[in-house]
């Protein structure tokens, strides 16, 4: 039987872990209840068939006592003494207690303790354990278990309360969505003309302002109306307090608007104080926007109800097409705003099509982006009903573990005060559970309830046996390839046969022999997919440990319920690849010990359009769901900075700093087969040209250039000065590598003092941000010394000191770029890869930190389900207030 204390871990929200009964501390507490007994009993062992409490009108009496050695005799009598005072004492009080009851059925428990509700100022809810007379004997263990059993019932009920609260306030919001989702839907069908001079015109307000400019335009026009008939109005008397007051009103639209409330034929209340005036600007254009839009009603064809505010479209500027929109829009806005449009008014700019207009298009963005809220919103729902069943189910436990240990009956008692409170007796979430599925239904699915709860329920994925099969199966021979390339390597290198163009004029032989050949030409082509699917490896552990670890990393990356890849899949996947990759490279070898065929050069050619196949297939296979997400977070850091940068898209920025060797093979790659350099194994023409020489400072810089322009984006979206920054960091990483590929061109000293001076400041740069920002550790103040106050493996804090201690030392990899260091006799193109994949396994190591202290952060803002931008949006609450 599996204990309840696992079964909570396991079931628990982890965001929400601080937020629910903390099961382990108060069984720390009850264990201190059972020393403290141990230690110092009120009632001896052999009694305990007797109560400490009036509970069982019945008790047994002493057992006999053996012959036991002269040294106990003492101990033993003093025992019986206060055992006998004892029973006579609890006796009495059974005695009493059963005189005084005229029904057969007891109830010990009254007697016991009570706990008391006392509303706070706040209107929550506070519980407290009250220890009644016939308890007062109870030790300081039983009164702290008892006073931190109260302080976790009342923060989880005002945990709940809370998130209650804030559920109840999202669904009006998304209620208001789907009325203007519902509205415009109208519009579409049955489209009205809109009326653009509504001066004279009695349907003035059945016009729309669609921009900020043409709503602010519209009030100002409505004003100077208003305000031509209020000069003509006379000056009213109004009775105030038993004096005649004097309103005047005047063409100022502060006191109009002032004065406005005030004008009455009745006595004014003795307690009715004008407001303090505001802005006449903003008075004026809420007031009118206000009116127009109750006006509109009368005029609007389609008979709608027109006091429910106006909402517009707001779609994300997320996409390069959206946020051009968004700053071509604003542009116009100011134009108008300034009345420096063309025409001398901001009539010609109106009706064009922007970011807000209502089209189809947009209105199935918005309908998608509805259906994203709402299935989040669900799953909100759904966990905090959860939360609510298992909370009960933990205090049940554990008083029921203190009842047994302290031999007291105290479960009834506070267990009924548990049931009663609000957490759990509340029906609010039930309702909203309800309300949202039929809402759903209504809007989404055409009133048919199971297509809805299948929306807003997405199916979880089953794992299969088979790709633990699989796993095992392409593992062991990944293994076995390996071991025999190694040995084919030792044997066959030696006779290895390089191609020759007949054709072409006979070149030197390589000083190197065929071994230089291989590992000159070929090896750096294989490395280019070996690295990649190190990487993919690498991410497998890393979702590995964060299941182990309960890392959020779906949430945290935003991955669709039900498609995430878990960590046997990912390293199926890269097990087969890599037995791909290790069967090419072991027949390249072995052919080319037996023929100077040029094309068999074709096969690392092979095995890499192996990979990029698998990237872009079209159909529903190899995890399609998967490899379009990849390609989308490609696709939005290509496009840095035009689209909004979120966590996959710069984690996957993080990820290609690491890649630049492979990169610079992969253009390698490129070179030598598109100029033909494979048909004389010519590696030095790609390396001796201008342009191919040029190009290796356009790849190598491209990542960082990439997560530089990420970072300003956020610097002025959220504004955040550590983003500033942290451009900052990878400018000085972009001076550095810059530096480096000159200094290995060059054999000036000057270009070796400013590679070692940029590295240094880059990587100590690097360093203290990997491990002070990213990861959150060298904390001084910290509970967990040079750590950080809450670890995912808290009994394991050595792990923490030898990743920093890792992560310092690969990153001063970059010294072997100067002092060209290998172990032995190990080629310079094999110590390069050797390197290469120590950087890649530094930032698989990185990653689990970097994910851990990001789930910790979501943990401390208790953010289980993710915040989706809602499509619509009052410009009037928006934009004035």
């Amino acid at each position: 039987m599996v204990k309840f204390a696992k079964q909570l871990e396991a079931q628990l929200v982890q965001e929400w872990r601080s937020a629910y009964c903390d099961y382990k501390l108060l069984k720390k507490d009850i264990k201190a209840v059972k020393e403290s007994k141990t230690k110092s009993p009120q009632v001896p062992d052999k009694w305990q068939t007797v109560p400490l409490s009036p509970m069982t009108p019945m008790f047994s009496g002493p057992v006999s006592v053996s012959m036991a050695p002269a040294r106990q005799v003492t101990r033993r009598l003093s025992q019986m003494q206060e055992s006998f005072k004892t029973v006579v004492s609890v006796t009495g009080q059974a005695a009493d207690a059963l005189k005084s009851k005229t029904s057969s059925k007891f109830k010990p428990n009254k007697d016991l303790i009570s706990v008391k509700k006392v509303e706070s100022d706040g209107g929550s809810e506070v519980y407290t354990t009250q220890f009644n007379e016939n308890f007062v004997s109870a030790d300081a263990t039983t009164r702290i278990f008892f006073a931190r059993l109260d302080s976790e019932f009342n923060k989880v009920n005002k945990f709940y309360m809370g998130k209650e609260k804030e559920f109840l306030e999202q669904y009006q919001k998304l209620k208001e969505q789907v009325g203007a989702l519902q509205e415009i839907r109208k519009e579409l069908a049955n489209p009205q003309p809109q009326l653009k001079d509504d001066s004279n015109s009695g349907n003035a307000h059945s016009y729309r302002p669609q921009t900020i400019a043409e709503a602010v335009e519209e009030a100002q026009k409505r004003r100077t109306n208003m305000l031509t008939k209020v000069k003509s109005l006379p000056t009213l008397d109004v009775l105030k307090e038993g004096n005649i007051g004097e309103v005047k009103l005047e063409s100022d639209s502060d006191n109009y608007i002032r004065g406005r409330g005030a004008v009455t034929s009745r006595p004014a209340h003795p307690e009715a104080i004008p407001p303090e005036p505001e802005p006449a600007a903003t008075s004026i254009e809420m007031s009118e926007l206000e009116s127009g839009r109750n006006a509109g009603a009368s005029s609007r064809p389609d008979g709608s109800d027109s006091t429910k505010p106006h909402m517009r479209l707001n779609l994300p500027k997320s996409t390069p097409s959206t946020t051009i929109k968004s700053l071509t829009q604003s542009l116009l806005e100011d134009l108008q705003k300034q009345g420096i449009s063309r025409h001398g008014s901001s009539d010609s700019l109106r009706g064009g099509e922007n970011q807000f207009a209502v089209n189809k298009k947009n209105v199935g963005i918005a309908e998608k982006m509805l259906q994203t809220a709402f299935t989040e919103y669900y799953r909100g729902l759904t966990l905090l009903k959860a939360y609510s069943s298992l909370n009960m189910v933990a205090f049940a436990k554990i008083v029921k573990k203190f009842d047994k240990t302290s031999r007291y009956r105290t479960l009834p008692i506070y267990i009924k005060a548990v049931e009663h409170a609000h957490f759990n007796t509340s029906e609010k979430v039930i309702k909203l559970i309800q309300k949202t599925e039929t809402l759903v239904a209504k809007t989404f699915a055409k009133d048919n309830h199971s297509k809805a709860r299948f929306l807003l329920r997405p199916a979880e994925k089953k794992s299969s046996h088979i790709v633990t099969f699989f796993l095992g199966l392409f593992t062991g021979g990944s293994l076995a390839l390996l071991t025999v390339y190694s040995t084919l390597l030792n044997s066959v290198l030696p006779r290895y046969i390089a191609p020759v163009d007949e054709s072409a004029a006979p070149s030197p032989e390589p000083a190197g022999g065929p071994e230089s050949i291989y590992l000159k030409t070929i090896f750096p082509l294989f490395s280019v997919s070996a690295l990649i699917i190190i990487h993919m490896i690498m991410y497998g552990f890393n979702v590995y440990y964060c299941r182990k670890w309960k890392i959020n990393y779906a949430f945290m990356f935003d991955f669709k319920q039900g498609t995430e890849l878990r960590h046997r899949e990912i390293l199926m996947a890269g097990t087969v690849l890599m037995t791909i990759l290790l069967a090419a490279m072991t027949g390249h070898v072995a052919l080319h010990s037996v023929t100077d065929s040029p094309y068999v050069d074709f096969i690392p050619l092979g095995v890499f359009m192996i990979l990029v196949i698998l990237l872009f297939f079209p159909l529903n296979f190899f995890y399609l769901s998967s490899r379009k997400f990849l390609l989308i977070c490609f696709i939005h850091l290509a496009l840095a900075p035009l689209y909004k940068v979120v966590l996959p898209d710069f984690f996957l920025g993080d990820q290609l700093t690491s890649q630049v060797p492979m990169m610079r093979n992969f253009q390698y790659l490129v070179c030598y087969f598109t100029s033909s350099y494979f048909k004389t194994s010519n590696a030095d023409g790609c390396t001796l040209n201008s342009t191919f020489r040029g190009f290796v400072y356009f790849i190598s810089l491209l990542p960082y250039w990439w997560r530089f322009l990420q970072c300003l984006r956020r610097y002025f979206e959220e504004h955040d000065f550590h983003q500033f920054q942290n451009a900052g960091k990878y400018l000085s990483a972009m001076v550095a590598v810059g530096i480096r590929i000159q200094q290995s061109r060059s054999t000036a000293v000057v270009w070796t003092v400013l590679l070692v001076l940029s590295s240094i400041f880059a990587t100590a740069f690097q360093i203290y941000w990997d491990l002070v920002v990213d990861w959150g550790v060298l904390r001084r103040t910290s509970k967990n010394k040079w750590l950080r106050d809450n670890l995912i493996m808290p009994r394991s804090k050595y792990i923490y000191f030898l990743a920093m201690i890792s992560n310092v030392i690969l990153r001063l990899a970059w010294v072997q770029s100067i002092t060209r260091f290998r172990f032995g006799q190990m080629d310079l193109f094999v110590a390069d890869f050797f390197f290469a994949s120590l950087e890649v396994i530094r930032r698989g190591i990185w990653n689990f930190f970097r994910l851990e202290n990001e789930h910790l952060n979501n943990v401390g803002k208790y953010r289980a389900t993710k915040t989706v931008p809602l499509p619509f949006e009052n410009p009037i609450s928006q934009d004035y207030n």
